[in-house]
């Protein structure tokens, strides 16, 4: 699977809509947009249900999204603790 994609479909759900997911990742609506599709396309199923409002997930989407959020925990943990274990100092002094 591939990381950034799910990355971007992460932000978007987070989001509420491709646009405000653009905003928050510093890149375009279309980038966005065009990255759903890739995503969709190389998962072979609808993800998110589109419209002016913004967007729904499908039941495909809702089991993605449950897999997403847990991912970017373990990430943040990950991060967290190995940056504060950087920061110890260690050995003899």
């Amino acid at each position: 699977m591939d990381l950034e994609l799910l990355k971007k479909f992460y932000m978007t759900v987070e989001s509420g809509s491709i646009s405000s997911a653009a905003k928050r990742l510093n890149t375009s609506q279309s980038a966005i947009s065009r990255a759903m599709n890739l995503f969709e396309y190389r998962l072979k199923t609808d993800l998110l249900i589109r419209d002016h409002r913004g967007i729904q997930l499908t039941a495909k989407g809702e089991e993605l999204y449950d897999y997403a959020k847990k991912l970017m925990r373990e990430n943040e943990l990950f991060v967290k603790g190995f940056l504060e274990d950087n920061n110890k100092i260690a050995g003899d002094l």
